[in-house]
């Protein structure tokens, strides 16, 4: 794919559209503003598809069922036509800063270059929340741990996993490994949980499944691998519920954060770091800023509806041009 990020200058041209991030509603944005004809800039470190290449498959988006892998391979051919014909340009490359300029244009720079824009989609998604399983003994050195089923389940085929968490992606990826894995204990600190009934019930209903609630991690050990964690009710004043689960690898759903952290416009964010958009996915309070996909405020975090927020945004982005026109 193209990239610009190769040619610095010291005083950037103002170009027309940015998008930061290239999973669904980046790759919708993108989309909508090249039929638009707006020449667009994205700007993608990772795998094009965002999370989306860390999930097993997808059964909840129109028109395709089936390995998550193959709707990525999807997006990055549409990104790659797009490129092809001058459409878009990616820089792949990790984006250090967004600020608004006294003009009201938004300066972007990587760790290479520095960009200025008419106008910006933030499409940069969320970033996992931090969780550690205590190591006291130093034994185990990190070896084990995972935040990606499809990625390392198959390195414990016909092994005993545990997997910790209970929303969607912990009942979907501890699933997945229930169909190559030996055994799979899924933790949750209530017992509540934010998955659905359907991916809850077909969990419990495989015959290599348990479900342990409520619970927490306390430790962990093994010689230079997983081997053992230690768990407990978090209710329990006392040590009494302690148990001790034999696994070879933990793999960790507790949720994530908006991925914002570059973000250097503070009224652009909420108090949770999400970016704070209208219905018309446009931040109120930076005109020219928009906000699509998993970034902002959301009640669901799916495909389906950040592609739709890519593309609104991507056609408020469109008439805010218009206007300054």
């Amino acid at each position: 794919m193209e990239t610009t990020d190769q040619n610095r200058v010291d005083e950037p041209a103002v170009l027309e559209a940015a998008v930061i991030g290239l999973g669904p509603a980046g790759v919708s944005a993108c989309m909508k503003l090249a039929e638009e004809g707006i020449p667009v800039t994205a700007f993608e470190f990772g795998a094009i598809g965002g999370q989306v290449n860390m999930t097993a498959s997808i059964d909840n988006y129109p028109g395709y069922s089936g390995p998550a892998f193959d709707l990525t391979d999807r997006f990055s051919a549409d990104i790659d036509r797009l490129v092809k014909a001058g459409s878009l340009k990616v820089v792949h490359s990790q984006v250090k800063s967004l600020e608004r300029t006294p003009e009201g244009l938004f300066s972007i720079t990587t760790p290479r270059a520095s960009f200025l824009f008419k106008a910006v989609i933030i499409a940069s998604g969320t970033r996992y929340r931090p969780y550690a399983v205590p190591d006291p003994d130093h034994t185990v050195r990190g070896r084990g741990f995972s935040r990606c089923a499809i990625c390392d389940g198959p390195l414990y085929k016909g092994k005993d996993v545990m997997v910790v968490g209970g929303g969607e992606a912990a009942f979907q990826e501890a699933l997945y490994l229930s169909t190559i894995c030996h055994s799979v204990t899924l933790i949750n600190r209530r017992t509540i949980f934010r998955a659905s009934i359907r991916d809850v019930e077909a969990f419990k209903s495989a015959p290599n499944t348990r479900i342990i609630a409520p619970a927490v991690t306390v430790s962990c050990s093994g010689d230079g691998h997983l081997q053992h964690v230690v768990i407990k009710d978090p209710n329990d004043p006392t040590d009494a519920s302690l148990q001790t689960l034999d696994v070879e690898a933990c793999f960790i759903y507790i949720g994530s954060d908006a991925a914002t952290a570059f973000v250097k416009i503070p009224e652009a964010l909420d108090e949770k770091g999400n970016v704070k958009v209208s219905e018309g996915m446009a931040v109120a309070e930076v005109p020219g800023l928009f906000g699509a996909g998993d970034v902002i405020d959301t009640p669901l975090r799916q495909v389906a509806t950040a592609v739709g927020y890519g593309s609104l945004a991507a056609l408020a982005l469109t008439r805010y041009l218009e206007r300054r026109r």
